[in-house]
């Protein structure tokens, strides 16, 4: 009886007669020869059964390592110009391997590589591929086949490299590439678990933030780290703004009115949805921890802001809710709309990312940007962690959300929602926290804001 090797040399003579081709889609082309990666395409042709390799990129501009992508990507054309050659390796393969990567990006670059992950999706939807291969469920680029292989964290048997390959690479149905469930094609190293809301529950990578400092609970980490770890903010689903903006307007109209039966029926749609990321702060770490560079803003700066440009993100158009409205809603229902001070992980419902504004530094605070109203614009948290330090005129353009002319924020039920926290809810902050909240925004505060506990 022939050995194990023996029987892998007879299976690679008989797929090298099939002349069946591997098509790998990777991110981008390397300035060299890129001899390392196509080694292990080849490996994971020979898994699959295929004689032949053959490689595209979802960007054509090539660079000297992962780190330039940010750059080279932010402008669009690079992606489109690679849409070509990707069309013409799904036509000439039989097998398709997605290989390019699970890194984040940052800034415009990071958005246009998710709208071209959705291009891809919806071109092998039409092609005549059934299922692709992807290392452990996720498009791994195979440069770094061998760490996620190593004996370090016992994810397969040993052996040679491939056959620990063989034991990760899937076939994946292609019909099960969309976005939030089952395998998901994404640039996260991050598995995102079966929903149970329609929220996108994430989490994410331990791995890939190195903690620098501790302050007051929450980590320090220098820029790349704080974008990486806040990732998942930019995560949310499309109609997340209209979709919680709608739904607590309902809940706000009804706690005004003191009825609390019909608020907790309209928060039904969202309720119980959990954000599982984590939170750092950005900076750098500096004496007893303290984060240099600082660029807090506040609160009072922050609410003139939201008013002057109307409680819409300049961004992307969308309805913003002022975050002390959104804890009052949290007051009254803890459970049903979660909120941590301290955004501990799974304990902050998703709409603190979705509808809660920031004042942003038009000019980034890290390049200078002052302080003043001039240079501060309302956006929404996550559209804020996409833009990150770039400049608004980078940014890639977006459809632009429709609002009621005569939209406030709900400020305008900001009182009852404080009033129906006092009676029947739990504070989540001391007293005195709404109060000095409902000025800044121009909204006369209650004299009976007590802690109901």
């Amino acid at each position: 009886m022939a050995g194990p090797d023996a029987q892998r040399e007879h299976q690679r003579d008989a797929d090298q007669s099939n002349g069946r081709r591997l098509g790998a889609l990777l991110l981008n082309p390397p300035t060299g020869p890129g001899t390392l990666t196509i080694g292990r395409v080849r490996l994971a042709a020979g898994v699959v059964g295929a004689a032949e390799v053959g490689v595209a990129n979802m960007l054509s501009t090539p660079t000297r390592c992962s780190k330039g992508i940010t750059e080279v990507g932010a402008s669009e054309a690079g992606w489109l110009e690679a849409r070509p050659a990707i069309v013409s390796l799904l036509e000439e393969s039989d097998d398709v391997l997605l290989a390019w990567g699970t890194s984040p990006l940052t800034g415009p670059a990071r958005i246009h590589l998710r709208a071209q992950i959705a291009w891809v999706r919806d071109t092998l939807a039409t092609s005549r591929h059934e299922r692709v291969w992807m290392l452990a469920g996720e498009p791994r680029h195979p440069s770094r086949w061998h760490r996620y292989v190593s004996d370090k964290y016992e994810r397969t048997a040993g052996g040679s490299l491939e056959d620990r390959i063989r034991e990760v690479l899937q076939p994946i149905e292609v019909s099960k590439l969309a976005a939030g469930g089952g395998a998901v094609v994404h640039v996260d190293s991050r598995a995102v678990p079966p929903r149970t809301s329609t929220a996108r529950h994430v989490t994410a990578s331990d791995a890939s933030v190195r903690l620098l400092d501790g302050v007051g609970g929450r980590r320090v980490v220098g820029g790349e780290g704080y974008r990486v770890a806040m990732s998942a903010v930019t995560e949310l689903p499309d109609d997340a703004v209209d979709r919680y903006a709608n739904a607590l307007s309902l809940v706000a109209e009804a706690l005004a009115r003191d009825d609390i039966d019909a608020a907790r029926l309209a928060l039904q749609p969202i309720a119980g949805e959990r954000w599982e990321g984590r939170f750092a702060l950005a900076g750098k770490p500096g004496v007893g921890g303290a984060a240099a560079g600082a660029r807090d803003v506040s609160a009072a700066s922050k609410a003139r802001i939201f008013v002057r440009d109307g409680m819409r993100c300049t961004y992307c158009g969308g309805r913003v809710i002022p975050r002390s409205l959104l804890v009052a809603i949290s007051d009254v229902f803890p459970e049903e709309f979660p909120y941590y001070a301290h955004y501990k992980k799974g304990t902050v419902h998703p709409a603190y990312w979705a509808v809660a504004p920031e004042a942003d530094h038009v000019e980034a605070h890290s390049g200078g940007g002052a302080g003043d109203d001039d240079n501060l614009t309302t956006l929404h948290v996550a559209c804020n962690t996409i833009k990150s330090d770039s400049r608004a005129e980078d940014m890639p353009a977006v459809e632009a959300r429709t609002a009621p002319k005569s939209w406030d924020g709900l400020v305008a039920q900001y009182p009852g929602c404080v009033r129906a926290g006092n009676r029947h809810g739990r504070r989540h902050h001391k007293p005195g926290y709404h109060a000095e909240r409902m000025r800044h925004l121009g909204v006369r505060p209650l004299e009976d804001e007590i802690d109901p506990s």
